[in-house]
């Protein structure tokens, strides 16, 4: 296999390039003729280094200057050309001025190149070479690469590059060889200058957009601005646009470049974020006009201004009188910073009524209670009660007071709810006065007056079944007896105490003869001569008179045809005297 080989010798950086007339060796590292090592002229030494109208060439992106900063990393290309060859190699090394390695070489095209190294001088060198059969070009080819400069403080570095362009006839004669160098030094970086003074709006509303600046610094490749919290909005130059959080803050800048950032400038900002809270009081009867509300305000630059949508001649912090019903306010501050708020009054939600209950009807002696279910309803709760008048009352501060009136009664009853709001409602107590009902003597027979039904008593012992008008008492026992009239009010009668036989004569002894007993149609009455002119009586079991007739002769024949089937009881009276006669008659 023929090789073809130039070294390029330069002080500081050195490329080494190698290949063969078929490509078939890569290339290596350590021939790039930098400070201790060999060239490869021996190998292809046929004309002299840098002739032949071929050329090598180092495009360094981002260096213009050919000066470098620390750490930054630069994208290189090394371009080997000669018209008339079609192969071609190359290698490239970076050294520092004590011959060490100078920041770090990377692999950008993988398929053209690559990292090879070798030990000279007790130092691994780097390099980067070609790939084998990767510089099959015709007339020129370029090797791309890139290079991260060394840390801060390196100084001078070499770059060594070097190439072969050869002619394709199979040996290694006639190739050329083409090397050169470069120092690049370290760029002394240099920090912008604090910005100048910041621009724009320093005391400013909530929530609106302002614009910031400072003028631009010399150097200054871009700007950062750190926002007050909250505040939103992103520059990288010497202006920003921004929308106003809620809070006061400080925005500062920094001019940037690739040596580093400048000391700071700084403004305050003042934001106002006007805040608002109501006291108020609420409407405290239904229908009523006083509540009221007074705003508490925060946050912004006083003094303050109030417009009250539904009052605008009011410019206070507080509204009174006010009905059920939501207000609106704007409040402004010294920035005119505006925010609009709403207070909402309230009422119960129902009206405070008051229920004396119904008119209603009682008997004379018995009690009632006054007042509805409720006594007393809507409004807000507890509530006081007060009836008047507070006379024949258990109580009059309670919702439903026993009353016992003696005589009909109109009632008023006065609420007050816990507000202090007040109802009144009335109502009527009919009191049916009580019918007398009285008992009486005839013969052995109680009776009783007035209408029924009734119910006799014994010693205070209800007698049951006797339920007529009349009762044939015992001797010595004391009665009376109650009755239901149709108004519902029950009357009892006073106590009638049963000793001895009230009639003068019983109706033997006065020869008075009734039959027939019981009797169908005609009814004949037998009586001595001196009870003529007597009343001849018939009552129902009611007490009610059916019939009635003077006894004008000793024998009197009576038509009851009119009477209904049932049992009536028959008096005979003496006119003039106390005695009278009395039996029980069954009209069939």
């Amino acid at each position: 296999m023929l090789r073809k080989c130039i070294v390029a010798l330069i002080p500081f950086v050195c490329i080494f390039f190698l290949t063969s007339e078929k490509m078939s060796d890569d290339g290596r590292a350590g021939y790039t003729g930098s400070p201790g090592e060999n060239d490869c002229t021996s190998c292809h030494g046929s004309f002299p280094v840098n002739t032949g109208g071929g050329s090598i060439s180092l495009q360094n992106t981002g260096m213009p200057l050919n000066e470098y900063i620390a750490g930054q990393t630069y994208n290189l290309s090394v371009t080997v050309a000669r018209s008339t060859n079609n192969l071609f190699g190359f290698a490239f090394e970076a050294l520092t001025s004590l011959n060490d390695n100078a920041g770090t070489l990377n692999i950008t095209d993988a398929a053209a190149t690559q990292i090879k190294t070798r030990v000279v001088n007790a130092v691994t060198r780097r390099n980067v070479v070609h790939q084998l059969n990767a510089g099959a070009m015709s007339g020129s080819k370029t090797f791309n690469f890139s290079w991260t400069a060394p840390a801060s403080g390196t100084g001078p570095v070499g770059f060594y590059f070097a190439g072969v362009a050869a002619d394709g006839n199979g040996n290694d004669n006639n190739d050329y060889v083409y090397k050169s160098s470069i120092t690049i030094n370290e760029q002394v970086c240099t920090v912008p200058d604090q910005p100048s003074g910041i621009s724009g709006n320093t005391a400013i509303c909530s929530g609106s957009n302002h614009t910031y600046s400072v003028s631009p610094v010399a150097g200054a490749t871009s700007y950062t601005w750190t926002n007050p919290s909250g505040w939103q909005g992103t520059s990288s130059t010497n202006t920003i646009s921004l929308l106003a959080g809620n809070a006061s803050g400080t925005l500062p800048v920094v001019a940037n470049n690739a040596c580093g950032s400048s000391q700071s400038s700084s403004v305050s900002l003042l934001v106002s974020n006007i805040q608002s809270a109501f006291s108020k009081t609420n409407v405290s009867c239904f229908g009523g006009s006083n509540g009221m509300a007074t705003v508490n305000v925060s946050g912004g630059i006083t003094p303050y201004t109030y417009v009250w949508a539904d009052f605008p001649s009011n410019n206070t912090s507080t509204i009174n009188n006010l009905p059920v019903g939501n207000y609106a306010l704007s409040i402004s501050d010294s920035l005119n910073c505006t925010t609009t708020t709403s207070v909402a009054i309230s009422q119960p939600s129902v009206a405070l009524t008051a229920d004396a209950g119904l008119v209603q009807t009682i008997c004379e002696g018995s009690s009632i209670l006054l007042g509805g279910s409720q006594s007393a309803s809507g409004g807000t709760s507890p509530y006081l009660y007060s009836w008047s008048p507070g006379s024949g009352l258990n109580s009059a501060t309670v919702s439903n007071p026993l009353a016992n009136p003696i005589a009909s009664t109109n009632y008023s009853l006065l609420v007050t709810d816990n507000n202090g709001c007040t109802s009144t409602d009335n109502t009527t107590i009919n009191v049916l006065p009580a019918a007398e009902v009285s008992i009486s003597l005839m013969n052995d027979t109680l009776f009783a007056s007035g209408g029924g039904p009734f119910q006799w008593y014994e010693n205070g012992a209800i007698l049951n079944g006797d339920t007529l008008p009349f009762v044939v008492p015992s001797l010595n026992q004391s009665y009376y007896v109650s009755t239901t009239y149709s108004n519902g009010c029950i009357i009892q009668s006073s106590a009638f105490f049963y000793s001895t036989i009230s009639v003068s004569e019983n109706d033997d002894e006065l020869h008075i003869e009734i039959f027939p007993n019981p009797v169908r149609d005609h009814l004949t009455i037998s009586i001595p001569a001196e009870l003529l002119g007597s009343y001849f009586e018939i009552f129902n079991l009611s007490g009610q008179k059916v019939f009635e007739e003077i006894l004008g002769s000793t024998t009197l024949r009576s038509n009851l045809n009119h009477l209904t089937h049932g049992f009536y009881i028959v008096r005979i009276k003496e006119s003039g005297a106390d005695k009278f006669f009395h039996k029980k008659l069954v009209k069939h």
